[in-house]
């Protein structure tokens, strides 16, 4: 999908990074965000495979666990996200997240996550509704 079939989406709070969103088929939304970072890429990777950091850069994140770890590299979460004033009520997600490197190049990494079903992973709190992430991830 190029740039041109998203919509920018201006934030003022965080100017530097430029959201985009897009409908897809069955009025499916993605977001996409751009940004130039002044940090190395071990740098950004190190700080978005800390889960406990996830509520430094995150805004709506009210909460983030690891259920299962497999390894470095690998883990099961449970994450919950506030809501946003009237318009989209607090939702949790679990969520298997992997970075993995590329056999053709080894300086690019890639961390994939999406929506799993783990029996370690709690209920759903009250007055949220279980998230579903198709996928999602940082290349």
């Amino acid at each position: 999908m190029n740039l041109q079939q998203w919509t920018h989406v201006p934030d003022k709070k965080y100017p530097k990074i430029k959201t985009y969103q897009c409908d897809w088929v069955d009025n499916f939304k993605g977001f996409k965000c751009v940004a130039e970072l002044d940090f190395s890429i071990p740098q950004i990777i190190g700080y978005l495979t800390k889960l406990e950091l996830m509520l430094d850069y995150n805004v709506p994140c009210e909460y983030a666990k690891i259920v299962r770890k497999i390894n470095s590299r690998r883990y099961y979460a449970h994450i919950g996200a506030k809501g946003v004033a009237m318009v989209v009520s607090a939702r949790d997600f679990v969520t298997y997240t992997e970075l993995m490197n590329f056999d053709h190049n080894p300086t690019e990494q890639m961390i994939l996550t999406f929506s799993v079903d783990v029996p370690e992973a709690p209920p759903s709190p009250k007055k949220s509704i279980r998230g579903v992430m198709v996928c999602g991830g940082w290349y």
